[in-house]
């Protein structure tokens, strides 16, 4: 009843999809937005779908629906209240070339708190608190072109073994090139 009325999400609606417990590749910090949104264009395949949440600007609100389709599957989601904004984007060079344009300009919370995408029934990507935490990206994808993205950003990366039991993760590097912190 609560909820309702301070219209936050109840434990009920927020099921979905996450990547889960498991290996993935934990990357980070990630600082620069525009190049963040370039880079993914040579890291996520054809067909995959960006996914902005809690989107703070009116300009970014304006942008996103603009780009968005109709949600193709469903998101955990990050935040519980307020009741969130969501936009899902089929990703492609025009979205690339918009998204980082806009991020040269605004703060990185006016384009999406929370960032992830996705192909088909896949999570590539799961950003909670994006630009403020780590990042963690599915092992699905090619090791090659995940250090090729964290060159281009000037970041750490390293194979994650998470755990929602446990709430922990340990990290190991594969090669011991880019040891996450």
């Amino acid at each position: 009843m609560i909820t309702n009325f301070f219209r936050g999400v109840r434990e009920a609606e927020n099921s979905g999809v996450s990547m889960g417990p498991g290996p993935a590749w934990k990357i980070g910090p990630v600082k620069d937005a525009p190049a963040f949104f370039r880079g993914l264009l040579d890291l996520l395949p054809d067909n995959s779908i960006l996914y902005l949440e809690d989107v703070c600007s009116k300009e970014g609100v304006t942008l996103l629906t603009r780009l968005a389709v109709e949600p193709r599957l469903k998101i955990v989601s990050g935040t519980i209240w307020p009741r969130p904004n969501f936009f899902h984007i089929p990703f492609n060079s025009a979205v690339a070339g918009e998204l980082a344009e806009f991020a040269k300009h605004h703060a990185t919370p006016e384009i999406g708190i929370h960032v992830h995408a996705y192909r088909g029934e896949e999570i590539l990507l799961e950003w909670y608190d994006a630009f403020g935490a780590p990042l963690r990206m599915a092992t699905s994808l090619p090791e090659a072109s995940i250090r090729k993205f964290c060159d281009l950003l000037h970041c750490n990366c390293a194979i994650e073994q998470f755990s929602h039991d446990s709430q922990q993760s340990s990290s190991r590097d594969k090669t011991g090139d880019h040891e996450a912190n």
